[in-house]
């Protein structure tokens, strides 16, 4: 799972697979759903510093095409990937 800084994520960005808060726990925004003021302002107020994503974000203007299956057919959850955030400590 990629890690994104939520510093370089404005309003209107969107992704190309699901963004996940809380280690892949809860859900930010659904694949190609555009960020929105209130995303930003939640995550803002709850001092969240890092979103999660099996994708990437898509630049401005770009054509969002769904992602090829690349799992061998198996659906991932959230739950899947473990992420190690001990060394985020503060």
């Amino acid at each position: 799972m990629n890690r994104i800084s939520v510093e370089g994520i404005k309003v209107g960005s969107r992704f190309t697979h699901p963004v996940f808060f809380d280690n892949g726990v809860n859900m930010f925004v659904a694949e190609n759903i555009p960020v929105s003021q209130r995303d930003l302002d939640m995550i803002k107020t709850w001092k969240i510093t890092s979103l999660f994503t099996c994708g990437r974000q898509l630049k401005d203007g770009e054509q969002f095409t769904p992602a090829k299956d690349l799992s061998g057919g198996r659906k991932y959850e959230p739950l899947d990937f473990i992420i190690d955030t001990s060394a985020n400590k503060n």
